[in-house]
């Protein structure tokens, strides 16, 4: 156990990637393709679209589906954008990340599972949401690759697959607005989550998954996500995951006090929209 808790280590923080083979899933009821690689003895698919570009009209707005074109093939073998925030990276070891491509277009997520699964194996699925206090981080920093848990999940004989992805984050993501909150557009990067967790519970069978078997967890905000995620419409609407597991999360100043209206108002001087009202339509246009 102990030599396999070093591999497993060693495959998250040093970031050694071997890859081989070209996997394929094929969606048949959409017709659609997904190629991926083979790494360090699993199976990835990277930057699979799940939302569609957040900028332009769809801009602090609810995430709208992405539909691939029946019979394309989507080549997942590379990581997608980060959603918009500063680039470079926090200092180690909150994160070993370093933020380089940054993009509207950044409702991506990220699927790894045991070599060889395949449809029908539903095997249970653990889809991370980073944390990054809501301003900063994506679902690929070293810290948080999957590639150590799906190996130790196979050698305990209970194998797992493993789904992390992007939500909009600081302004894009939180922004507050009278305007927002009125057309209901507010906590988009949270409707973000929403629709990738939604994703992955339509999708994930394809994958070798089980869309009936999902735990959401996160660290940090990312925990905090996933309390939200629980109580999301006072529980009016069926969850679209079965279990969560909070780590390390912590109340964070902006939901209780006046940080992120105060936050709004900054931004809004700066771009120079300070003369329309900060909860008017035509800031947030």
């Amino acid at each position: 156990m102990r030599s396999h808790f070093h591999v497993a280590v060693a495959l998250l923080y040093t970031g050694v990637v071997v890859a081989t083979a070209t996997p394929r899933v094929v969606d048949t009821k959409q017709g659609v393709t997904y190629a991926g690689l083979e790494r360090n003895g699993i199976e990835v698919f990277l930057n699979i679209p799940f939302g569609q570009d957040t900028g332009g009209a769809n801009r602090f707005k609810p995430p709208k589906p992405y539909v691939p074109a029946a019979g394309s093939t989507i080549e997942a073998k590379s990581y997608g954008p980060s959603c918009p925030q500063a680039l470079g990276g926090w200092t180690p070891p909150i994160s070993l990340g370093n933020i380089t491509n940054i993009s509207e277009d950044c409702l991506n997520l990220n699927i790894a599972r045991p070599k060889g699964a395949c449809a029908g194996d539903q095997l249970p699925v653990m889809l991370y949401i980073h944390g990054g206090s809501f301003w900063a981080g994506d679902n690929h920093e070293p810290t948080i690759l999957p590639d150590g848990m799906i190996l130790e999940s196979e050698k305990n004989g209970l194998p797992v697959i493993h789904v992390a992805l992007n939500y909009r984050l600081g302004f894009f993501g939180f922004a507050q607005s009278g305007a927002l909150e009125s057309e209901g557009s507010e906590n988009a990067g949270l409707r973000d989550q929403r629709l990738g967790i939604e994703w992955v519970r339509d999708n994930i069978g394809h994958f070798g998954g089980d869309g009936n078997k999902i735990t959401i967890f996160g660290q940090s905000s990312g925990g905090l996500s996933i309390g939200m995620q629980i109580m999301a419409y006072g529980g009016g609407k069926p969850a679209p995951f079965q279990q969560g597991i909070c780590q390390s999360q912590a109340l964070e100043p902006g939901i209780t006090g006046n940080f992120t209206i105060d936050a709004m108002r900054l931004l809004v001087d700066y771009v120079g929209c300070n003369t329309t009202d900060l909860h008017s339509p035509e800031t947030v246009a």
